[in-house]
């Protein structure tokens, strides 16, 4: 078992990449708008926080919160997908009569 190398299964691995992707804009969904556009400004822009706070004319204490609380809401709901989909994974081991003992493929 120690040298066992599953083949990668393209059609899973297209799946699971989709999957993630949907759940990252569901999640931005989620957030509130003031969130969602400080979020923007540093991913899609590329802005820094202090610049985040100079163009919406907040306190850089202010900005650092909402990118803050919105990253966690967004990287919990990440997590929360990616354990599913661990979870999808497991296998039973081959010819093992006992369905509750599984193995996770490497």
């Amino acid at each position: 078992m120690a040298t066992y190398t599953p083949d990668i299964d393209q059609t899973a691995e297209t799946a699971i990449n989709r999957l993630e992707e949907q759940e990252s804009t569901r999640s931005l969904k989620t957030l509130s708008p003031t969130q969602r556009e400080t979020i923007n400004l540093v991913s899609s822009d590329g802005l820094t926080y202090q610049q985040v706070g100079a163009h919406l004319g907040i306190p850089l204490s202010t900005a650092k919160t909402r990118i803050r609380g919105g990253l966690i809401r967004v990287k919990s709901s990440i997590e929360h997908l990616t354990h599913l989909l661990w979870l999808l994974t497991l296998t039973p081991r081959t010819g093992n009569p006992h369905w509750n003992e599984w193995v996770v493929p490497c």
